[in-house]
C-alpha cells in the first residue's frame, strides 16, 4: 500500500503492506502506560477480559542478548515494573478484536511478529519515529507512556499520525 506525501511527514511508497499494529500496539500502551516492550510481551494468559473489570498483568518484557537473542523475559525491566492494570473500554475493544483475528503462536502473545515470534521493541520505535514524520516529532514512545492520563486528548492525534502511512 503505498501512502500520499503529507507536510512534514515522507509518503510510505516502498516495503511490505502496513499492518494495523502500531495502532494496536499504542491503544494498549495508551491504555496501560506500559513501556512498549512491555506491551509487546503481554500474552493471552495475561489478560482477563472476561472480569467484571477487566484487566492485564504486565509480568514480562521483550528484550535482546548475546545468550538468547531477541526473547520475552520472565520479568519486567524493575521490580516495580510487575502489576496487575485496570483496562479501559478502548484497550478492552482493541484486544477482544484481536483476539477474533489472532494466529495462535507458541508463546500466546498478544502482538507476535509476522512469523509468531517475538516482535522487537526498536522495530516498533522504528515505526513510530516514521509514522510520525517531523510534524508530530514531539510525540516519542516515552511522551505517549507519560500522557497516558490524557489519553483521550492525545489518542485522536497519534490514530490520525498513524493512519495516514497506513
Amino acid at each position: 500500500m503505498s501512502g500520499q506525501k503529507i507536510e512534514g511527514c515522507d509518503a510510505y511508497v516502498s516495503g511490505p503492506k502496513r499492518s494495523r499494529v502500531i495502532l494496536d500496539v499504542t491503544d494498549i500502551a495508551l491504555g496501560t502506560g506500559a513501556r512498549p516492550a512491555e506491551v509487546l510481551a503481554i500474552r493471552w494468559c495475561d489478560l482477563d477480559l472476561a472480569a467484571p473489570v477487566p484487566l492485564a498483568t504486565i509480568s514480562g518484557t521483550v528484550t535482546r542478548d548475546s545468550e538468547k537473542g531477541l526473547h520475552r523475559q520472565e520479568f519486567t525491566k524493575t521490580e516495580a515494573g510487575y502489576r496487575v492494570l485496570k483496562l479501559p473500554k478502548f484497550a478492552v475493544t482493541t484486544l477482544l478484536r484481536l483476539k477474533l483475528e489472532a494466529t495462535p503462536n507458541d508463546l500466546d502473545l498478544v502482538f507476535p511478529d509476522r512469523k509468531g515470534n517475538v516482535r522487537c521493541p526498536h522495530n516498533f520505535r522504528r515505526t513510530w519515529r516514521q509514522a510520525r514524520g517531523t510534524t508530530f516529532d514531539w510525540i516519542t514512545v516515552k511522551t505517549s507512556r507519560s500522557t497516558t492520563t490524557i489519553t483521550p486528548a492525545l489518542k485522536p492525534c497519534l490514530t490520525w499520525m498513524i493512519l495516514r502511512v497506513s
